[in-house]
């Protein structure tokens, strides 16, 4: 998270400083010229459409997101993945599309290990994913964190994926 926060920020430094270094027009060569600008000419009537198609995405309907996100996680680890980390991006889309403003955050872990083990596994799960959604804006303030441990397993007593999860509910 934090490389790719710092290459972000790198490449944003760089092309910024590229931007302010143009050269005076009495120094450019013909290499150095600006690119011509690329237009669209076409008089095929569907090609105008495709653009139009293609300038505006439809937005989804709101009423139609989710309200609830699951994270899941890695045996024995509080690792965002980068598929844990497409849901989070989703939940604040979807909270952001239906002027949500809160969120309830709740940590799980499987059977495997004590119950202080469990508890604390899914407490880490659970502030690792409250880290992520205030990196990506959300006010810590707006957030409500708790971790369950091991109750609420959907398994039976086997350390399965599914209980090693994380669930984001929109308030």
């Amino acid at each position: 998270m934090t490389k790719r926060f710092l290459g972000t920020l790198f490449l944003s430094v760089l092309v910024a400083a590229c931007a302010q270094t143009e050269a005076p027009e009495s120094e450019m060569s013909a290499e150095s010229a600006p690119a011509p600008e690329i237009t669209w000419e076409s008089t095929d009537e569907s090609a105008s459409s495709e653009k139009e198609a293609m300038a505006e995405p439809m937005a989804p309907d709101p009423a139609s997101l989710p309200d609830e996100f699951t994270v899941f996680f890695a045996f024995d680890s509080p690792i965002l993945t980068p598929e844990a980390e497409a849901v989070i991006d989703q939940a604040v889309a979807a909270a952001v599309a239906k002027g949500k403003v809160g969120f309830a955050v709740v940590g799980y872990s499987d059977s495997a290990g004590s119950t202080q083990q469990n508890k604390a596994m899914s407490r880490w799960r659970a502030l690792a994913v409250t880290d992520e959604l205030v990196f990506r804006g959300v006010s810590e303030t707006a957030i409500e964190t708790d971790w369950k441990g091991d109750e609420g397993a959907i398994s039976n007593n086997t350390p399965e994926q599914a209980d090693r999860r994380v669930v984001i509910q929109l308030l």
